[in-house]
């Protein structure tokens, strides 16, 4: 049998490959041999089955063919996603181009005009690559999660976690918000009786949306012991996230077959994270605590979603995206800690609304759409974005777009830096921040032409409760601290890089008591 397989034209380049893939399983040489010769051989098949696509399918009216992105972007497009984007820019201008991503391929969606033509008539059907174009890992770690789901499927899972997460939910909950930021602002400086001192923003903006969001999923079963054990698994989530980014070999279904640290991993994180749902689950129920999680388990038990189901949405929402929201809180206070003109504005403002409104709301104020506050919001989302390119997802039917005839089923991602700095739709200033540009703009005068939570229908469903941290966390930090930009010493401060969201150069924030 290996013989046959080694004279194949498959076995050359493959075989010593599949050879030290096997090594770490102590087999011996006959049976390393065999095995290697097997795997190679379903290789050989899947590829004669499954023939690649190429460009030659996406032309313009003048049949010309799209430009494509010499090499892979499978890990650079989430560790080098400035430089990707600076690629494409530079081989199509401002055209749409493809991209590789191991196996698949991926059309980059780059202005605001080609983001209006791929969202156009087919958005509802759009649907999402499974693992997020990242391979078996991720389809085994979030696959089933809400943010891979689309249609009626993605509606009725929102149904069950959208009442927890909404506006009127974020708002309600404004005392909480309020209690864990204070005491939040009270452990910040690293002594009681500092009055200067300087921060990495990212850890300790990090280290407040995660207990912010906890404590706002899980209700009063979320005490300092449940957070404790919340807390004691975010390592291995980190080392999971890192291993399903940038570990290649977890791509293949087969490799997560075999009996891999990175499968052991995460199954014993799969029965840990059960384990701690199910027993917060009946811990609320037992002594009657308000439990939002335990509301949304009712989906389970109706059948609207499956226990996988749901506790992949619980990790999307708790870790995976808490990355995303610990550094957008970050950036703006770094935004704002770099810019003392509008700071002293912004801190006028927030000072005005506590003495000129009887029954004040941090809240409230934090609704409001014509404010500073809002605008250094928006302007930092638009200008920080946490991930330079949107997850995949498939257009539902063929279309135009950027002059291209593209396909139906072609995976698409967004290059949202470059959507959100676009010069025609935000002038010549487009990459400098400055807050009041928003003044006087409807949201539908940027719908396409800025990406703050997603892109389309599906955006993250802790939006409200994130846009409410944002601000609330402004307030209280400028009512009591004047910000000043600040550099980190070299292997010196607190460590700065939180799952595949690391800070791009050792930056902090300086605080002085006013």
């Amino acid at each position: 049998m290996s013989g046959a397989v080694t004279n194949s034209p498959f076995s050359a380049p493959w075989e010593p490959a599949m050879r030290e893939l096997l090594s770490p399983f102590s087999l011996t040489p006959e049976a390393t041999g065999i095995a290697a010769s097997f795997l190679v051989l379903v290789a050989a098949l899947f590829f004669l089955r499954k023939p690649k696509k190429n460009s030659l399918d996406f032309r313009d009216a003048a049949g010309e063919h799209i430009k494509v992105l010499p090499g892979d972007t499978r890990v650079a497009r989430f560790v080098q996603g400035a430089e990707v984007s600076d690629r494409g820019k530079a081989i199509a201008g401002d055209e749409p181009y493809l991209v590789h991503s191991s196996r698949l391929r991926h059309l980059v969606i780059a202005t605001p005009d080609q983001l209006r033509q791929f969202m156009a008539n087919d958005s509802k059907g759009h649907k999402k690559v499974p693992g997020g174009g990242l391979g078996d890992y991720a389809a085994r770690m979030l696959g089933s999660c809400v943010g891979q789901q689309h249609g009626e499927k993605w509606k009725l899972m929102r149904s069950h976690f959208d009442p927890s997460f909404s506006n009127h939910a974020a708002r309600q909950a404004e005392p909480v918000f309020h209690k864990v930021i204070r005491d939040w602002l009270e452990a910040l400086p690293p002594a009681a009786t500092s009055s200067a001192f300087t921060k990495d923003a990212l850890t300790s903006c990090h280290a407040l949306a995660f207990r912010l969001l906890a404590i706002m999923s899980y209700g009063e079963v979320m005490d300092d012991a449940t957070f404790a054990k919340l807390n004691s698994l975010t390592q291995m989530h980190k080392q999971m996230m890192m291993t399903m980014v940038l570990n290649l070999k977890t791509s293949s279904r087969l490799y997560n077959m075999l009996p891999t640290t990175e499968r052991r991993q995460l199954k014993e994180f799969n029965r840990l994270w059960e384990q701690f749902n199910l027993g917060a689950i009946e811990r609320a129920r037992k002594d009657g605590l308000n439990c939002p999680v335990e509301r949304i388990y009712a989906g389970v038990e109706v059948g609207d979603m499956s226990l996988v189901e749901f506790l992949q949405s619980l990790d999307e929402m708790l870790y995976t995206n808490i990355d995303i929201t610990g550094l957008a809180l970050a950036r703006l206070l770094h935004n704002i800690a770099a810019h003392a003109d509008f700071q002293a504005r912004l801190r006028a403002e927030i000072l005005g609304e506590k003495q000129q409104q009887s029954g004040y709301s941090a809240a409230a104020y934090a609704g409001k759409q014509d404010t500073l506050l809002h605008y250094a919001t928006l302007e930092s989302l638009r200008l920080n974005n946490v991930l330079h390119f949107s997850p995949p997802e498939c257009t539902a039917e063929d279309k135009i777009i950027g002059g291209y005839r593209i396909p139906a089923q072609t995976s698409c991602i967004v290059d949202v830096r470059r959507i959100n700095t676009n010069r025609e739709a935000w002038g010549e200033d487009a990459e400098t921040f400055r807050p009041e540009r928003f003044a006087g703009l409807p949201a539908s005068s940027y719908r396409f032409s800025m990406i703050r939570w997603g892109v389309g229908s599906s955006k993250c469903m802790g939006k409200n409760m994130a846009d409410l941290l944002l601000k609330m966390t402004v307030i209280a930090v400028l009512e009591r601290y004047e910000l000043r930009p600040a550099v980190l010493e070299k292997g010196g401060g607190e460590q700065q890089q939180q799952g595949m969201t690391a800070a791009t150069k050792e930056t902090g924030i300086g605080f002085r008591l006013l």
